[in-house]
């Protein structure tokens, strides 16, 4: 009998992400923006952009998981 990986596993591992490295990296995320928004002074220009920063920043990130490591290896020395 084949052991049937679940739905949603399946799907973080197509992606190459860690599921919980993931929930832990969005979970310091969102108290790091309840922090800005506290210290901010509820100033909702700032955390709007910032918002789209980190959005952008995750988009950014899950593209890269699609790479290959040996691909960083290969480019590490143009990029330094």
């Amino acid at each position: 009998m084949e052991d049937k990986i679940p739905f949603w596993l399946s799907v973080w591992q197509r992606l190459h992400i860690d599921f919980w490295l993931f929930i832990g990296l969005l979970a310091i995320t969102a108290y790091g923006m309840l922090v800005l928004y506290s210290a901010s002074g509820a100033s909702e220009t700032m955390f709007n952009s910032r918002i789209i920063q980190v959005l952008l920043g995750f988009i950014v990130m899950l593209l890269m998981a699609q790479f290959p490591p040996r691909f960083y290896q290969r480019i590490a020395p143009y990029l330094y």
